[in-house]
């Protein structure tokens, strides 16, 4: 019995996303899973451009199809074209929108890349994934960017016989 027919992959087509869009096509392949990928818009970046005037319809036309074209490129670098997935855009909250998708797709798992940012940059901008951890009622996995050092000394190793 398969527990896994569809993967959510939200991604930022930033580089820290790769790496989970990289583990979601390995999960979707393993599970001949179909895999959705999701990238939000945040609507905190054109929050001023909007209003009700034709000019504003046309230029919310105008960065959808923007946004789109650079999905479909970011997918295609990353050699996702291997397989066959559902690219979806979503304006808005990011966590809100990643969280509506789910639900209404019915996804049975969330695979996210994180940021690996912490203090002030963290309490700053937030932390879209953590939220998703926090609040999803399906499972979640959280892939870090390979940049991302948990041990800040060179040489130190966590000792798996030791009680912290």
């Amino acid at each position: 019995m398969n527990f896994i027919s569809k993967i959510l992959a939200p991604t930022d087509c930033s580089e820290a996303s790769i790496e989970a869009l990289n583990y979601s096509i390995k999960i979707a392949k393993a599970h001949r899973a179909e895999l959705m990928v999701l990238h939000v818009v945040s609507h905190l970046e054109n929050t001023a451009s909007y209003s009700f005037s034709d000019k504003s319809v046309s230029s919310f036309k105008d960065d959808f199809l923007w946004a789109k074209n650079q999905l479909e490129k970011f997918w295609e670098a990353i050699g996702g074209n291997e397989i066959e997935t559902d690219l979806e855009l979503g304006f808005g909250d990011p966590f809100t929108e990643i969280m509506r998708y789910a639900k209404s797709k019915k996804n049975d798992v969330i695979v996210m890349g994180t940021h690996g940012r912490i203090g002030l940059k963290h309490f700053l901008m937030g932390s879209v994934a953590e939220k998703v951890v926090r609040y999803s009622p399906i499972p979640v996995v959280t892939v870090k960017h390979k940049s991302y050092e948990f041990f800040p000394k060179p040489g130190y190793e966590y000792d798996l016989n030791k009680r912290y």
